[in-house]
């Protein structure tokens, strides 16, 4: 009698801490669905904005050329009739606004190109981050469930001796 009161003992241990290793593989398993989530968001954040800045980039050039042209003429209107001095400011002012203008057309697409370089960069990093978390968490998982395989085992040849025994 003191062998059954034992083996169930066993038994009942051995299904603690099978529920106890379920209750742990599904939190893991929630938390690698949830960070999987937020790693998609993510991913999907970063690839909209570079659609955005190459639909975009262009008419923002555009719209900037055409704001310092505006600039220009209202400069030259305000200083149309002035002094000496104000007319010489004035001409440094248009000319520092055309070296802009000139720099800017110079320089947008490459500026462009290296803002989406950046994000394809930053896209690459997330990614390969997820990635090392997820073998880490699955080789976790693993082990959880092998864990759980060898109680199963033991509780399974535990029945079996009950049977055996009680048969005899």
């Amino acid at each position: 009698m003191a062998d059954g009161q034992s083996r169930y003992g066993i038994m009942e241990s051995l299904n603690s801490k099978k529920i106890e290793a379920n209750k742990t593989l599904a939190e893991k398993e929630k938390v690698i669905e949830e960070q999987k989530h937020n790693f998609e968001n993510i991913q999907f954040s970063i690839e909209k904005e570079i659609a955005e800045k190459n639909t975009n980039y262009i008419s923002v050039h555009d719209n900037w050329v055409k704001n310092k042209n505006y600039e220009i003429e209202k400069k030259a209107v305000e200083y149309g009739v002035s002094r000496l001095l104000e007319e010489q400011k004035h001409n440094r002012e248009i000319e520092t606004l055309k070296n802009e203008i000139k720099e800017e057309i110079e320089t947008y697409v490459i500026t462009h190109e290296e803002k989406i370089a950046t994000l394809n960069l930053k896209l690459l990093t997330n990614a390969k981050q997820f990635d090392h978390y997820l073998k880490l968490e699955l080789m976790n998982v693993k082990a959880i469930k092998s864990e759980i395989a060898g109680y199963v085992l033991a509780l399974n040849d535990l029945k079996e001796v009950s049977k055996e025994s009680n048969k005899n």
